[in-house]
């Protein structure tokens, strides 16, 4: 059975200690398609966490990344929340970033732009944090599908693994 990765990057995997490691590619990769990369390896078991770390001297930021396992077959997502930079160079970000599952729920967010003039951007990140009954939830950054948010248009955000809100308060 084939383990998915959804990355911008190619990256493989392995466990250790019960921990899900993600690392530069090796030859265990069996092809990319449509930004998911499909491996052939030992069953990695239920996913809690993973770690990312940076092998090469490009820096890359990742907003999410999607893992399933041959027996944790729900995809599971994990959000870059800190924002953090992969990089060699201490001086454009970190080696290494750890990620957790913040829960189990999905919410969906609609966000509606506004009608007047230049209400509209293509160059404007967006994240969030959901205040619930006594906790938060933290996303990445987000994009519409359709690759920026147009004057007039109604976006949707579906936010998976996240903790329970109970009953979202503020969505900041």
């Amino acid at each position: 059975q084939r383990d998915t990765l959804h990355c911008t990057k190619q990256w493989y995997q392995r466990r250790v200690r019960g921990l899900l490691i993600l690392n530069p590619p090796d030859r265990r990769i069996s092809y990319v398609a449509a930004g998911a990369l499909y491996l052939r390896l030992a069953d990695v078991g239920k996913i809690q966490k993973l770690e990312m770390s940076t092998g090469g001297s490009d820096a890359f930021l990742f907003d999410w990344v999607a893992v399933r396992s041959s027996s944790d077959t729900k995809t599971k997502y994990f959000y870059n929340v800190r924002k953090q930079w992969l990089s060699q160079d201490s001086d454009e970000g970190v080696t290494k970033v750890t990620l957790s599952l913040q829960g189990d729920k999905t919410y969906i967010v609609s966000a509606k732009t506004g009608t007047i003039s230049d209400a509209g951007s293509s160059s404007i990140g967006l994240s969030m944090i959901l205040e619930g009954t006594g906790t938060r939830a933290y996303t990445s950054y987000l994009e519409p599908k359709e690759g920026s948010f147009d004057k007039g248009a109604l976006d949707q955000f579906v936010l998976k693994n996240m903790p329970d809100l109970g009953t979202v308060k503020c969505v900041t």
